[in-house]
């Protein structure tokens, strides 16, 4: 039901640059990246279609995309001989809900939902405002975004509670661009075509926000374990990224990395509702 070769222009380029560039390496993805990054990019990974421990999917999405702990998730990737790991916006955007679902707990503790918002219809000339969509589940009433004297972009988020909350950006002008814009615990994600062309934007909640794969993917916090190092011109709005992984000295393998099966025939997850705390 797969296609056995990819047809994103996006994960074509990506596996050709891991062919001529990182051959030989243990990649850290996606159980349904693993079999074409084997053939195409000449990689080893953790899982694939064809041959894998299916407990280490749930696995990796707990210990690496939606941990909160970098420390464990090094643990995790050394544990299964990792040399790099690569994001995409699958995982990071558009399966986030369902994978950080089957990575967590039966109490729910990583599940999380980022919240797509959505421009109003405003006069010409005025500043952007943004609305969740449907205005489902979170504490967000709307953002305003507008660009300054000093050529920042103003953003201001007005909570639901009455608190208001002001940042200043910078932008690249010309260039197509995305910032991440924190919000105490939690954040805001804008996609701009340039400076002043806002495209897209999402809501992210505290676990979310504050999960690995979004600080790697979408924040660019990039700790001295993870080097990013594709794509080499550093787009930030990149659908494809890879860091290679430089394991402090303090991290230890982990056997309950390699378990193949779950611990306990756990009970029935909680149904998933209201993601936002």
């Amino acid at each position: 039901m797969r296609s056995p070769i990819p047809r994103q222009a996006h994960l074509i380029e990506a596996f050709d640059w891991m062919w001529s560039e990182i051959p030989n390496s243990t990649i850290a993805a996606l159980w349904d990246f693993g079999t074409q990054l084997n053939v195409f990019s000449g990689v080893k990974t953790i899982t694939d279609p064809d041959h894998f421990v299916p407990h280490w999917i749930p696995l990796y999405y707990r210990y690496v995309l939606y941990t909160q702990d970098e420390q464990e998730a090094l643990e995790f990737l050394k544990t299964h001989n990792v040399t790099h790991l690569m994001l995409t916006d699958t995982e990071v955007i558009r399966k986030s809900e369902d994978f950080s679902y089957v990575g967590s707990n039966v109490h729910n503790d990583r599940h999380f939902k980022m919240y797509h918002i959505v421009a109003e219809n405003r006069p010409i000339g005025a500043s952007y405002r943004l609305r969740p969509h449907r205005n489902h589940g979170t504490p967000l009433a709307f953002i305003d975004i507008a660009p300054t004297p000093s050529k920042q972009l103003s953003v201001t988020v007005q909570l639901k509670d009455g608190k208001t909350i002001e940042k200043k950006i910078e932008y690249e002008p010309g260039k197509q661009t995305q910032k991440a814009v924190a919000i105490e615990n939690r954040g805001v994600i804008l996609y701009f075509k340039t400076e002043n062309q806002l495209y897209n934007a999402y809501w992210v909640p505290p676990t979310g926000w504050n999960s690995l794969a979004i600080k790697l993917f979408l924040r660019r916090e990039h700790s001295a374990a993870f080097v990013p190092i594709y794509p080499v011109n550093g787009d930030a709005t990149a659908k494809v990224k890879i860091w290679e992984i430089h394991y402090p000295p303090n991290i230890n393998t982990n056997d309950k990395y390699l378990e193949t099966e779950p611990e306990h025939h756990a009970t029935e997850k909680e149904h998933p509702h209201n993601h936002e705390h």
